[in-house]
């Protein structure tokens, strides 16, 4: 849209002869894939385009973009005896590689020289932020703002800079789990929604013995973007999965899936908004979860009160409930945030949507989503008794 909206001057051509012969900037983007015989930057291509560059036009200013080892750009000064050589290291995502031209959260040059600070006006001018800020450092400073962490990455990771285009990197806080409070009942920790539902459920599963039937822990992935792809709870996988165990009994015929179905029963096993003092306007004090009074159970989650969320029926409701004081566990039911304030989903509609009975009923949780997760550990304990006497009844 961006390139049918906009009036741009634009060529492209494989004519590298053509393209050198007047550009004021030689900007390169070559790929510099890590060498692990020689364990650096094999930059044979970036080199190969400088002497084709100043073989054609020594007048230019080059720009390298690729990824270098600390230090190349002076040397490659020295080299071929000329200062038109700066460094500009990118930061692009994939898939996001024009936005983040057009957004940058920073521009660096490597070097001070009057060509690397009209390019860098040349950037700033040419992107749609406001007051974007420009570094001018060294050039082996601006070398090692980018290669640093590729370093790391390959020196604990085995990662390199062409891993990047396929990988899912998630950089998150490092610390372990640990206890919290002056009597150490809770539990603070990166990312218990939803790790705490899933260990609780998996470890309830492991431990069960003479089923009366199918037992399933379905741990499925993107809840938090709405479920899509092919690991997400939207995709078929799941009834392809049910339609492999009944083939395997030989009872597999037209319909059975749905009556299947329609004939289950599930918890959905995510963390409830446990009610937070120092944020108290977002909920409903009597009908909010609290930490360290057992599961939470969800009737209904949702926006604006119930919108596009499931809502459990009533005697599902009392059927699990019945599991629960049968069991002697601790349970309370609350919503998930204040009705037209608070607010959220889990994956139960989907279920839901297939005929299955099912009730969110999880963990309540402080600072959802934020660095520090806190849960009570006797809910812990509650949720994976709860999850375990579901599956035995």
């Amino acid at each position: 849209m961006f390139f049918k909206t906009k009036k741009l001057n634009l060529k492209a051509t494989n004519d590298y002869k053509l393209a050198f012969k007047e550009s004021e900037y030689i900007v390169i983007c070559a790929p510099t894939n890590y060498n692990d015989e020689i364990n650096e930057f094999d930059t044979t291509s970036v080199e190969n385009v400088i002497q084709k560059a100043l073989s054609i036009n020594q007048n230019s200013t080059i720009v390298i973009k690729s990824t270098v080892p600390i230090g190349y750009t002076d040397r490659i000064k020295e080299q071929y005896n000329i200062n038109s050589i700066v460094f500009s290291p990118e930061f692009l995502r994939e898939g996001n590689a024009l936005f983040d031209n057009l957004y940058p959260s920073r521009i660096i040059i490597g070097g001070e020289s009057p060509e690397g600070k009209r390019f860098a006006k040349i950037l700033k001018k040419s992107s749609l932020k406001k007051d974007v800020e420009i570094k001018m450092m060294k050039s082996s400073e601006a070398e090692a703002v980018k290669l640093n962490i590729l370093n790391i990455l390959n020196q604990k990771y085995d990662i390199t800079e062409a891993d990047l285009l396929s990988s899912e990197l998630e950089v998150v806080p490092a610390f372990k789990a640990r206890s919290l409070g002056f009597d150490g009942s809770m539990v603070a920790a990166y990312g218990q929604d939803d790790k705490v539902c899933a260990y609780t459920s998996l470890k309830a599963m492991m431990s069960l013995e003479n089923v009366k039937t199918t037992a399933i822990c379905i741990l499925s992935d993107k809840e938090e973007i709405g479920s899509m792809g092919n690991t997400g709870m939207e995709s078929h996988v799941f009834d392809y999965f049910i339609s492999e165990l009944l083939n395997k009994t030989g009872e597999n015929r037209t319909n059975l899936l749905d009556k299947v179905f329609c004939f289950s029963k599930m918890l959905s096993a995510d963390v409830d908004a446990g009610f937070d003092p120092l944020y108290a306007s977002v909920s409903d004090r009597h009908n909010a979860g609290y930490l360290g009074k057992g599961i939470s159970l969800n009737k209904y989650t949702g926006a604006r009160g119930k919108s596009g969320a499931s809502d459990a029926n009533a005697e599902y409701v009392a059927w699990v409930r019945n599991v629960l004081e049968k069991n002697d566990i601790k349970y309370q039911v609350a919503e998930l945030g204040k009705v037209d304030v608070g607010g959220g989903g889990t994956i139960a509609y989907i279920l839901a949507n297939k005929g299955v009975d099912v009730i969110d009923c999880g963990i309540p949780l402080l600072s959802m989503h934020s660095p520090y997760e806190v849960t009570s550990k006797f809910d812990i304990y509650s949720a994976y008794r709860t999850y375990k006497s579901f599956w035995e009844e």
